[in-house]
């Protein structure tokens, strides 16, 4: 059985460690902390894989400041959770 807030408290903080521009300039640590099939959406509807997104990240120069909370924890199969 999955202990969910404890998984949404893991995941949370790891997706809050890619809002610090230290942190998501690191080729390294984002490419340790997201799945060989990562896939993101953007605004724009494109699509971005993880070598493409660890490239974008590595090349940021804007710092930006990015807020979030109500993070919410979906199961998607066993083993598999969606953040939100």
């Amino acid at each position: 059985m999955t202990d969910y807030c404890g998984l949404l408290s893991v995941l949370q903080s790891l997706e809050i460690q890619l809002h610090l521009p230290a942190m998501r300039n690191n080729t390294e640590i984002v490419g340790e902390l997201l799945h060989d099939e990562f896939e993101e959406v953007g605004r724009s509807g494109r699509r971005y894989d993880k070598r493409q997104t660890v490239a974008a990240l590595a090349t940021e120069t804007e710092q930006l400041q990015i807020f979030a909370e109500g993070f919410q924890l979906t199961m998607i199969s066993e083993g598999v959770a969606l953040l939100r």
